[in-house]
């Protein structure tokens, strides 16, 4: 559409004929003329008509034309009017008279009378009456009346008087808030990739006068999204905005904790009238911060385990009354009732199971019927620690074992000759694994990886100890080789490796998900037949032969009698051979560890769980047992009445030609049954809800531990509280995490500020 054809459709003219536009795109703005209302007689000529005749007229639609423009010197540059502006800016209405863009809003507005631009209180003469042409600075001046009052109150006084014009440019504004929302999506997007990977967002912050390359451009989020903007061309326009880009640290908390409430909700409405187990932890952080985990465990009606962190908590003292309060307090905030609380697990620090003032105590006194259990997996590991000290023969070992880790794994060089000799002599056996007393299931591998490179060991301190001057560390190193070269040292590791392999596959089995305190019970027991059943001269024989034909491979001296010392008025007792004396060690090892487990997992809280597990198990139950009554008495608002219970057992035993005479068998048998039959056993349901709501151990809490090494690194100890906490939430709940909806994310983000609505508008 030309020029002349827009004027000649044009039907309406409102306003002063003086009122003119300039004449001509002038090279620069200052030569532009700022008063339009001036009385001097216009010259007549056919270009001042013409212009004279656009400024009186109200334009009835955009002219957005795709031409060649024309172009203007800034300096030593030239530059042009854009076309793909009008996407950008839809707003926009060009003039080809004097090369000029005016504000198609505005100057409908401002020809109309029509709000505050009317009364020239808060117009912007360039987008109203002389014309924008310093394309310089074009974008920027956009941007600035884009955003200023006077533009959007034009908008809304234009758009509700006329709707024929509101519809005009509904369609430019719908494209560019749509393109808005792409760009916010993705930074979401990739806010929530980098907080499930566990990945730090910020970088090193930049300060100087270009404002595109200042601020935190080397962190891992404005990375991300710079290698997404290469396929994306959008992006990378949004990217090289000086403002409104959503991309600073505070937006970027905002984004983080929105999903980390979201996915907090998400649980609190899982957990909403449930069961469940409250599990805590401590750990110190590397900030020296002390940190709780509080994780809570529920059962939900289709006899599913979950066990879900609930977040981490800083504690200016862990003293009971503290943890008591913290607990509580999320627990309000989750809308969580104590008295659905049905089990406590924690270590059995002094603070958390204190007879009189600890926390399962004072979470009892609240609820009654919330039982502590001693997590199952500290009690073995305490339990193992004391049948180990009372060997002394393997105690010695295992210190042993903690030096020659320390001696191979802290020197690059001794490692270096140790892995050269390992590739030589022993290249199928594994690495060294270092000794930790504190991790649960590492002892035997650490004692195993020792004796498979016995004799890589051994040649690597001969050669250790002459490339050393330091004569400290050469007597650490020919004490090694010493201890290394007696046959108690190879007894002891031999020993440590066959039985706390057993106790580490306890340990291992324990820490799953969906193992019961009751079912932590039987693994318990059955531990203990099988180190029963090696209380034999049987056992200790093939042992015996095994250390023989080991001892033949590697460099260890022969076993000899101790020293005789007589102690007290009673006869000394002596072994007569050395076959039998490190007998008696064998047997006096394993009755150690069948000791100090069976002491460590006699728990009050346990007797009840037993004997509500004896209750559903019993196939025949003519009448009202003790066991009934008492679990019925103990969970009274949780149970109707006794005989409802016993009626329920009785049919569940009948209805079934297979005996079902463990736990196990009755959870897989009502899974399988339909809504209508659950109800019908709903008493049993609960009962079992009640067992499997106990967990033996409180690993959960361990493995939060391991995601806060991750994410608090030296690099990141100046994290706030509230940061890491939702990037914990993020990071631990992956599921969660990816199921996510972008949209309802954006929604609430854009909703919690007017200016966002207009920005973004509604997904």
């Amino acid at each position: 559409m030309s020029l002349l054809s827009w004027l000649r459709s044009t039907k309406e003219t409102v306003g002063n004929v003086g009122e003119t536009l300039p004449t001509s795109g002038s090279e620069h703005e200052d030569e532009l003329p700022t008063d339009l209302n001036h009385t001097e007689k216009p010259v007549q000529s056919s270009s001042q008509l013409m212009e004279t005749e656009l400024a009186c007229l109200v334009p009835e639609s955009l002219y957005q034309p795709f031409l060649l423009f024309p172009q203007r010197s800034f300096g030593n540059q030239q530059r042009a009017f854009c076309s793909s502006w009008y996407s950008k800016y839809p707003w926009l209405h060009y003039q080809e008279v004097c090369d000029s863009v005016l504000c198609f809003y505005c100057l409908v507005a401002y020809k109309r009378g029509l709000g505050s631009i009317a009364s020239n209180k808060s117009s912007d003469d360039k987008f109203t009456k002389i014309g924008l042409s310093n394309w310089k600075k074009a974008l920027t001046k956009f941007d600035k009346h884009q955003n200023s009052l006077s533009h959007r109150d034009a908008i809304d006084q234009v758009m509700c008087r006329n709707k024929d014009v509101g519809e005009i440019l509904r369609k430019g504004y719908a494209e560019e808030k749509a393109e808005n929302r792409r760009m916010l999506q993705i930074i979401i997007t990739s806010k929530r990739y980098l907080g499930r990977q566990g990945l730090a967002l910020r970088g090193h912050y930049k300060t100087g006068d270009d404002i595109v390359e200042r601020g935190e451009t080397d962190s891992n989020f404005i990375q991300l999204l710079k290698t997404r903007a290469e396929d994306n061309p959008g992006l990378f326009n949004w990217m090289k905005k000086s403002q409104s880009k959503f991309t600073s640290p505070d937006i970027q908390n905002e984004i983080i904790s929105i999903m980390a409430l979201m996915i907090l909700r998400k649980i609190a409405s899982e957990l909403s009238g449930k069961i469940y187990t409250i599990m805590v932890d401590e750990t110190t952080d590397l900030s020296n911060t002390e940190q709780m985990v509080l994780c809570l465990r529920y059962v939900d009606d289709d006899l599913e385990v979950h066990e879900e962190v609930i977040g981490l908590h800083s504690l200016e003292s862990t003293s009971a009354d503290m943890i008591v309060s913290t607990i509580q307090d999320i627990l309000l905030r989750l809308n969580i009732r104590i008295d659905h609380c049905r089990g406590q697990c924690y270590d059995g620090a002094y603070n958390m199971s204190g007879v009189r003032s600890g926390v399962a105590t004072q979470l009892i006194r609240l609820e009654s019927r919330a039982l502590y259990t001693h997590c199952y997996g500290h009690a073995l590991n305490l339990a193992t620690q004391d049948a180990l000290k009372g060997v002394k023969i393997m105690k010695d070992a295992l210190d042993t074992v903690f030096e020659i880790t320390k001696l191979i794994k802290k020197s690059p060089k001794r490692d270096i000759i140790f892995q050269r000799f390992k590739d030589d002599v022993t290249i199928a056996s594994p690495g060294l694994r270092v000794l930790c007393p504190t991790r649960w299931t590492v002892r035997a591998e650490a004692l195993a990886s020792i004796a498979e490179n016995y004799h890589a060991l051994q040649l690597t301190w001969d050669v250790a100890k002459d490339a050393t001057r330091d004569t400290e560390m050469r007597a650490r190193i020919g004490g090694v080789a010493a201890q290394m070269e007696k046959f108690d040292f190879f007894y002891g590791i031999s020993l440590g490796r066959k039985l706390l392999n057993i106790v580490d596959n306890l340990s291992r089995s324990m820490q799953a998900k969906n193992i019961s305190a009751c079912d932590g019970q039987r693994l318990v027991d059955m531990t203990h037949k099988t180190l029963q059943s090696m209380r034999t001269d049987e056992c200790f024989g093939l042992f015996w032969g095994y250390l023989e034909c080991r001892r033949s491979s590697v460099d260890v001296s022969s076993p000899t009698l101790p020293r005789r010392f007589e102690k007290g008025d009673c006869a000394p007792e002596y072994p007569t051979t050395v076959q039998d004396n490190y007998r008696r060690i064998y047997l006096e090892a394993i009755e150690l560890i069948v000791t100090t487990t069976t002491n460590r997992f006699q728990q009050k809280g346990f007797k009840m769980m037993q004997k509500l597990e004896t209750v559903l198990t019993s196939v025949q139950q003519p009448q009202l047992s003790e066991g009934i009554k008492d679990v019925v008495e103990f969970y009274c608002p949780d149970f109707n009445h006794p005989d409802c219970l016993l009626t329920q057992l009785n049919i569940l035993h009948t209805s079934t030609d297979n005996p079902m005479t463990d736990l196990e068998s009755i959870v897989t048998h009502l899974k399988s049954l339909g809504i209508a039959e659950r109800v019908f056993f709903s008493e049993v349901i609960k009962a079992v809800k009640i067992i499997l709501v106990m967990p033996a151990t409180n690993a959960v809490s361990e493995r939060s531990f391991s995601a806060l090494r991750r994410l608090k690194t030296w690099l990141r100890t100046t994290t706030t509280q509230s940061r890491l906490n939702w990037c914990m939430l993020l990071h631990v709940h992956k599921e969660k995490t990816d199921a996510l909806q972008m949209i309802s994310v954006g929604n609430e983000f854009i909703s919690r500020n007017d200016s966002r609505v207009q920005l973004f508008g509604k997904f």
